[in-house]
């Protein structure tokens, strides 16, 4: 992190960190003791924002839970300011954590309630939020006219604290913008007015702010400056948020200059004061910076152990740009000592939790799409409530007349809601085909299809053995068989969404369609030393579609074989079962526990790696239960952890 961009990072995550209400300076232990004591409601739910607002910067989980606890009381004590702020609380925690469509919700909600009723020192906050937001989703000219209100506001209520903050914000922003000429005078004002009444607090943050800009004007000597009086200013456990965080650039400052030494004492003075104030994020930013020093001095081993436990840090906040500087720079210096197979791990690593942040994120962006909509639903219940008891005062203070007439719109109102309710059945259904679409094609395809670029660019970088390139070979293979299947499984499922299964039912008899597929896994079962048995008995007959019953015979019998131990039986069975004949395809593998196999024929539930590795999307096993579903069959599983699965499935006879 020795560059000007490194820098600019590290400031827009101050940026979000300082939000316009000053961090609690005492530390949770107090606070909570105070909240034990406290006997007012009211006052619990401002203590509730100060334990919160504590750990902004160290542990978002911990924020998050008592930002929550916070809104909760708020509501339940009908306290209305205080549940906007909450709210806006809130959009800080997912900025920081780079929910930004969340974050957004969230802000535009407590601005908006804000304004309903009229606090005005809570609508210039929330104008501050929002821009924040928006500056951290590239939006930067409604990010900036965001913040031209709030300075607006607070210049009206004569707060210069709130304008020199919001200033800041504003020479933040256009700073992140690339017009460093106008940020400049953003921090000249800011410093004027900060000088009219002295805040040591904004203060050293002008200072850092000066710093880092003339780092991207290239003026690093004129930056370091600024950074040695702002190490200086914040040298208080008051002001620790701010202070480590001027170590590590004054330090890349001294670095850039070619001083080296001065550099690796700043380094590791913010590494020991980041873990004295328990500052996690600065930990792991310091960790970086020694493991680049020790890397330029050819150290591996020293740069390595740092990294890790950098990337650990990281990993523990959920802090998903720490996470992939990290996995970057461990690549690097992998790549550099021409350890190409520990490179392409860390790479496969980096993917797998970018892949579950991705998921994490996917979920809260569903909770905020579900809350939206109970939102508007829990509105539009009430709209109705407040018709009908318009027309209810309507039909007493009128005669028959206007009674039927009453009647007559009110039946035009229900035929018109008994439409938009099925057309609404209708959008929801088809939003959910797209975005099952998008999410498989972010997860299963996109990610094996990512890790064969990965391994093409290790075959182009060379300086490989044989067994090395034979090793990554077979990798290479398994994921393009894996993307192969994903693809071929996606159009069939997308197909069926669409436009529905088309069945073709006919009697026939089964014999030649499982012979047909004992043929096609003859080569896999024998590779893994599978033996698969057939005791469905000759002649055996149903009434069905016969591509429906081969699709669903093939994929149970292909899972068999991946979940399957080398040197395993599967067997496959029928028998009459009443009106229908119940089939099976039974293995003695690794099996599945109970809430696996409850959940089994749900969206996507079916991910997990086959015995030697393969991949799978779960796309099969839901395109089994359509099929069979559109024969008037049924599908189950019983199973247990490692005790084998049995799939049963039923056709008419």
């Amino acid at each position: 992190m020795k560059n000007s961009k490194a820098m600019r990072q590290l400031s827009l995550i101050c940026f979000v960190f300082l939000n316009t209400i000053a961090l609690s300076q005492e530390h949770p232990s107090k606070l909570l003791l105070k909240l034990k004591v406290e006997k007012s409601d009211t006052a619990k739910v401002w203590i509730y924002q100060d334990l919160g607002t504590y750990y902004l910067g160290s542990n978002l989980d911990s924020s998050l839970y008592y930002i929550k606890s916070g809104l909760t009381l708020a509501r339940k004590v009908n306290y209305p300011y205080a549940e906007l702020v909450m709210i806006g609380k809130l959009a800080t925690i997912n900025t920081y954590d780079g929910n930004l469509s969340l974050a957004k919700h969230y802000a535009e909600e407590s601005l908006k309630g804000l304004i309903k009723i009229n606090n005005k020192q809570g609508v210039a906050s929330g104008y501050d939020v929002l821009g924040t937001v928006e500056s951290k989703m590239g939006n930067y000219p409604e990010a900036i006219a965001d913040l031209l209100k709030s300075v607006a506001i607070y210049k009206k209520l004569n707060n210069n604290v709130g304008v020199v903050q919001s200033t800041i914000k504003l020479a933040e922003i256009c700073s992140g913008a690339g017009e460093l000429e106008k940020s400049l005078g953003y921090y000249k004002k800011a410093q004027r007015l900060s000088d009219k009444k002295p805040s040591e607090y904004e203060t050293i943050r002008i200072l850092q702010g000066f710093g880092i800009l003339y780092v991207s004007m290239g003026k690093t000597q004129q930056a370091l400056t600024y950074f040695l009086k702002g190490v200086q200013k914040s040298n208080k456990p008051a002001f620790a948020s701010l202070h480590v965080p001027m170590l590590i650039h004054t330090g890349n400052a001294y670095y850039k200059l070619g001083y080296k030494d001065k550099a690796l004492t700043y380094y590791q003075q913010s590494l020991s004061e980041s873990r004295i104030y328990k500052l996690p994020a600065s930990e792991s930013r310091a960790l970086l910076n020694l493991a680049s020093d020790y890397s330029d001095k050819k150290e591996f081993k020293q740069a390595l152990e740092r990294l890790q436990k950098s990337l650990s840090i990281a990993i523990f906040i959920h802090d998903k740009n720490l996470i992939s500087e990290s996995c970057e720079a461990m690549i690097a210096v992998f790549n550099e000592q021409g350890n190409y197979k520990d490179a392409f791990l860390i790479s496969e690593k980096r993917y797998n939790l970018n892949k579950d942040a991705f998921s994490i994120d996917r979920k809260k962006e569903m909770e905020m799409m579900q809350s939206v909509y109970e939102k508007d639903k829990a509105n539009a219940h009430v709209k109705t409530l407040q018709f009908v008891n318009s027309k209810r005062t309507l039909q007493r203070n009128t005669g028959i007349g206007v009674a039927i007439f009453v009647i007559l719109i009110l039946a035009s109102v229900y035929i018109t809601l008994y439409n938009v309710r099925k057309l609404n059945k209708k959008l929801k259904a088809s939003n959910l085909v797209k975005d099952k679409l998008f999410s498989i094609i972010g997860h299963d395809l996109r990610g094996p299809v990512g890790n064969i670029v990965q391994m093409l660019t290790l075959f182009e970088n060379g300086g490989m053995d044989q067994a090395e390139l034979k090793g990554i070979v077979g990798v290479l293979k398994k994921h393009t068989e894996a993307s192969l299947s994903t693809l071929d499984s996606l159009l069939d499922w997308g197909r069926i969404q669409i436009q529905g299964v088309s069945v073709k039912q006919t009697s026939f008899e089964v014999d030649s369609i499982v012979k047909k597929n004992l043929n096609i896994f003859q080569a896999p079962s024998s590779a893994k030393l599978i033996q698969i048995v057939n005791h469905i008995p000759a002649g055996i007959q149903i009434c069905a579609d016969p591509d429906h019953f081969d699709f669903v015979l093939r994929n149970l019998i292909s899972n068999a074989i991946k979940f399957t131990y080398a040197g395993g039986v599967i067997e496959l069975k029928a028998q009459v079962w009443d009106i229908y004949i119940r089939f099976s395809v039974c293995d003695n593998g690794k099996g599945m526990n109970e809430q696996d196999a409850q959940n089994l024929f749900s969206s996507f539930a079916l991910k997990a790696e086959g015995t030697n590795g393969e991949l799978g999307t779960g796309i099969g096993l839901m395109l089994c239960k359509e099929f069979i579903l559109a024969n008037d069959g049924l599908i189950w599983v019983e199973s247990g952890q490692d005790k084998g699965a049995e799939f049963f499935f039923t056709f008419k006879r």
